[in-house]
């Protein structure tokens, strides 16, 4: 095909070639031990394209986002143009402190979170990979409380 003769160049399609999607969907399905559809992906210009476009169509103006500290530098200021109200959650050796998310969550006295980001593996800047008994927990507030989780 005339996008395999040209494996780097650029392309049309602003969700990405099919056959990187194809590839990729194989990748992570092996890597996650589930099924991925070409058709769930997108690619993008990096993670901040990412997170403003993920910020876009998750939320509004106004709307609480909830952060580990420390985090990526850049992402502040991502949420900051969206007009996102940004909280800090602590963090430990084993990264984001769920405990503190969910006393978050249950506060009455602050509007609910619309999103959470963190770095659950290799976190930027800390280094520390979210066990997964946290991220077992973090999915569950997330149903309970209903925000979306940004993954990094």
């Amino acid at each position: 095909s005339a996008e395999a003769a040209f494996p780097l160049n650029y392309c049309s399609d602003v969700l990405g070639t099919r056959h990187f999607c194809d590839s990729l969907a194989k990748y992570l399905g092996r890597a996650y031990g589930g099924p991925v559809s070409p058709s769930w992906l997108m690619t993008t210009g990096g993670v901040s394209h990412g997170l403003d476009l993920a910020t876009a169509a998750l939320s509004r103006p106004g709307d609480t986002v909830l952060c580990e500290s420390p985090t990526y530098f850049l992402v502040h200021q991502i949420f900051a143009d969206h007009g996102l109200r940004i909280e800090s959650l602590p963090t430990d050796a084993d990264g984001l402190d769920t405990c503190a998310l969910e006393a978050r969550c249950e506060d009455s006295g602050k509007p609910p979170p619309r999103l959470l980001y963190l770095v659950p593996s290799h976190g930027n800047p800390s280094g520390a990979t979210l066990p997964e008994a946290r991220r077992s927990r973090l999915v569950e507030l997330a149903r309970k409380h209903g925000f979306y989780v940004l993954a990094d």
